[in-house]
């Protein structure tokens, strides 16, 4: 991946985040007007907010206001945005703080990724915004649309030919 612009929240600066990223060669531009634990590829229009599980809940499972105020804002302002649930281990209660979020914002374009650490997280956001990318992904969704077109025609004369009385033996023939 060749340099890319990345703007981070500055509750990111200096972090594991920050040093990842520019370990994988990322322009990084900080930011104060950013959602906290954001990171933005303006390239791709892609953001992510980082979202630690270990700090995000008051006793065992209720999730904090703030976290959900946040995710709230972050769904309102991104329109591809993801939300990277971090714990090195994700372990029932994990689990279950992932499942109260993500019923939260069933309704919303919000995509959750489990991670386990800043390195799996950085790949995850790196190679999604590569994928998002503009002609990258003009290219893939004009391959995935090919595909599905030769399926359908596939199917369509499967269905044909056994409307004919011919059996799978005989369609493979």
């Amino acid at each position: 991946m060749d340099t890319w612009p990345v703007i981070l929240n500055q509750s990111l600066q200096g972090s594991g985040w920050d040093k990842v990223l520019r370990q994988h060669r990322m322009k990084i531009r900080g930011s104060n007007s950013t959602i906290e634990n954001s990171v933005i590829f303006p390239k791709s229009g892609v953001a992510f907010l980082v979202i630690p599980l270990s700090s995000c809940t008051i006793g065992q499972f209720d999730i904090k206001q703030e976290v959900l105020q946040l995710t709230e804002k972050f769904t309102q302002l991104h329109a591809k945005g993801y939300a990277l649930m971090l714990a090195s281990l994700h372990s029932e209660r994990e689990m279950r703080i992932c499942s109260v979020i993500h019923t939260k914002f069933l309704e919303t374009k919000l995509q959750m990724i489990a991670i386990h650490n800043v390195d799996e997280g950085v790949q995850a956001m790196i190679n999604i915004a590569k994928v998002l990318c503009k002609p990258t992904s003009d290219v893939m969704f004009r391959r995935l649309d090919e595909l599905a077109h030769h399926f359908s025609i596939d199917d369509t004369t499967k269905f044909a030919l056994e409307q004919l009385g011919l059996s799978e033996h005989h369609i493979l023939l």
